[in-house]
């Protein structure tokens, strides 16, 4: 029954930090290690040895509330300013509610109590750089400090490499927070009414229902109060100098730098505001982790196409059955940042910006399915149990400045979460010059590291008045977000949908307007090939080389086919008196008969480069109206600049 919980660095409902110990001192004689284990056989089970684990527990705040928030901002030494409803900072710890699992050495499964890792009844999170409803920002562990791999270096091998990063990365099972009011019990309400609430102070008034004599009196008198809790990421302009660039929120996560969720839920949202990225469930989701082991790099180690989709695997964020459900009046999303500020602006009613996410990309670990195995949800109207999707619900409004959608800002490759893909830097990038040479391999890797989203939906709180994703802004005068979209504001790189469903995967309802800029849509503003397309690949003269042309010189124009953005059975349907969309900026480029105009605006997707579109409607649709291309269902449909390639041998 916490009411505020401050603090600098991190700050959390549950736990302000949560990372591995640090062995080094332990492991400085090497002896040590000889004496106790095989190396290459229990690297895996040395290291989570020390890696932290939460189970079955929770926190709660009082009746009405409570509040956490880390205020100090980051320098350039120091990460500050994280905080989550239940853990602020989780650096590659595990998190699991409803875990029967054996503990430590124990042969026979827990037998003892269980429950959610939940968080109850938080009104607000606010952390100076990352902000979210249950965790702040989650990241791999530093595999420096895990176990002090740095010593081992001569122990790392292939035959190791990937049990040794499946354990330090983050995971979140069976979790969920709650807004104020959540979970009351009659007992609880009364003593709270008695000691606390009747003396004044925040929940003063909601005291004054008095106390009750049982729990369905108390459900009935609560039943008219409307409560949700809101995010709050802090930093207001860009620090270039910063190690982290700061600046993202989401109901659930903040940042999300790899890592699992399974079945994490974030209940009663009502706003979420950022700079940077901003989102219902995430506010940014990227690759992230350890490229170096100890002092050996990962990708300098010999590793065939099937080892690297492994590793890609683990680098990349993975959520499924995890939902976002806004509070009864309708949850707002706002990002604040705008284009020209670096890799900001963006908003989305499940995560803001994802680079290399994989969203709902099976249905293992569903609750409540009475298969052997399967954990009990116990879930009510208000709150109901996991899906096999990814959703969000309740949703009243999305706006930003750059990418806006009703699902997601933006969605693009892993590689793509820097602005100058010619830099050589990122998992993909090291990956591509590892496995260019062999476009089949390329093939085989590179869609592990591009978004997908398999199977979500995106519904109003009010069905009649449905939601609103809008892209328009004032600095002076009014502007536009440039990309914005139903479901999706700018895609690159990425699969959304289900090439081979039997039915719909990607829903979008009540959708009631798009407001934006150069590229408006019901389901995506554009989708466009050109970032992954640009990246590069280094030659022995340490020159680039686009990835396209270096394909196209090995024979192998099948393989461009990974570079495509696909949609496939998704639907769009509007509220009764019909969506509009608008398309109010344009731009143009090129010259003469190539030039290429922006200002396009579609019933379905406002541009489509270079992409596919399958098994696709849309429904209910009112106005559409752009500058320069207007379509009932596609605006502008064209082939990417990136096409041209000038390093084909």
């Amino acid at each position: 029954n916490f009411e505020y919980i401050i603090g600098q660095i991190s700050a959390g409902g549950y736990a302000g930090q949560v990372l591995p110990g640090d062995v080094t001192r332990i492991l400085d004689q090497g002896s040590i290690l000889d004496k106790v284990l095989n190396i290459k056989s229990s690297l895996a089970s040395l290291l989570q040895t020390f890696v932290p684990t939460i189970r079955n527990s929770s926190t709660d705040a009082v009746p009405c509330g409570g509040a956490v928030r880390a205020q100090a901002a980051s320098d350039t030494a120091i990460q500050r300013g994280m905080a989550g409803g239940y853990v602020g900072h989780n650096m590659g710890g595990s998190i699991w509610g409803l875990n029967t699992d054996p503990w430590k050495n124990v042969i026979e499964p827990y037998a003892g109590p269980i429950s959610l890792c939940k968080a109850e009844r938080i009104r607000s999170v606010y952390g100076a750089e990352y902000a979210g409803g249950y965790t702040g920002l989650m990241e791999a562990a530093d595999t420096a400090r895990v176990g002090g791999l740095s010593i081992l270096d001569g122990l790392i091998e292939v035959s190791n490499i990937l049990g040794a990063l499946s354990v330090v990365y983050p995971t979140q099972e069976n979790t969920a927070v709650y807004g104020p009011l959540a979970n009351l019990d009659y007992t609880l309400w009364n003593s709270w009414v008695e000691h606390v609430g009747l003396y004044g102070g925040y929940g003063y008034e909601l005291a004054q229902a008095g106390t009750v004599s049982s729990q369905q009196e108390l459900d009935a008198k609560l039943a008219d109060y409307i409560y949700g809790y809101n995010v709050l990421a802090g930093r207001s302009k860009p620090d270039t100098m910063l190690p982290a660039p700061g600046g993202d929120a989401g109901g659930y996560v903040g940042l999300m730098q790899s890592g699992t969720l399974t079945n994490c839920m974030a209940y009663d949202v009502n706003q979420v505001t950022a700079r940077g990225a901003a989102g219902g469930f995430a506010g940014r989701m990227e690759t992230g982790g350890a490229t170096d082991l100890g002092n050996i790099s990962i990708l300098g180690l010999n590793l065939n196409a099937g080892q690297l989709l492994q590793l890609a695997q683990l680098f990349v964020p993975a959520v499924r059955n995890s939902s976002v459900q806004g509070y009864s009046s309708g949850m707002t999303i706002v990002a604040t940042g705008t284009p020209a500020e670096d890799d900001a602006g963006y908003a989305g009613g499940f995560v803001g910006a994802a680079y290399g996410a994989q969203i709902q990309l099976n249905d293992n670990d569903l609750p409540n399915t009475g298969t052997d195995g399967a954990v009990t949800w116990d879930a009510t109207p208000k709150y109901p149990a996991p899906a096999a999707s990814c959703n969000v619900s309740n949703l009243r409004r999305v706006t930003g400045r750059n990418a806006v959608g009703g699902y997601v800002g933006i969605a693009s490759a892993a590689s793509l979460a820097k602005v100058n893909t010619n830099a050589s830097e990122g998992l993909l990038q090291g990956i591509l010059d590892t496995v260019l040479s062999k476009a089949g391999d390329l093939v085989d890797v590179l869609p592990a590291t591009y978004t997908t989203i398999h199977k979500a939906s995106v519904s109003p709180a009010d069905s009649q008045w449905g939601f609103v994703v809008d892209g328009a802004y004032n600095n002076g005068s009014v502007q536009y977000a440039p990309y914005t979209g139903g479901f999706a504001g700018f895609v690159q790189a990425a699969v959304l949908g289900e090439k081979d469903a039997a039915e719909t995967t990607l829903n979008v309802t009540g959708l009631r307007s798009v407001n934006g800029g150069l590229y408006a849509g019901g389901f995506l503003g554009l989708a466009d090939t050109g970032g992954v397309a640009a990246i590069s690949d280094t030659d022995s003269s340490g020159n680039t080389t686009d990835v396209l042309g270096k394909l196209l010189s090995l024979g192998d124009v099948s393989a461009l086919d990974v570079l495509r953005c696909y949609i496939c059975h998704a639907a769009v349907t509007g509220v009764d008196e019909g969506v509009t969309i608008l398309a109010n900026s344009e731009t143009s480029e090129g010259v003469l008969h190539e030039t290429r105009f922006t200002g396009c605006a579609g019933g379905f997707c406002g541009g489509l480069m270079n992409g596919t579109i399958q098994s696709s409607t849309v429904a209910n649709l009112s106005t559409v109206q752009g500058l320069n291309y207007t379509g009932g269902f596609v605006g502008h449909m064209g082939k990417s600049g990136v096409v041209d390639v000038d390093s084909v041998e």
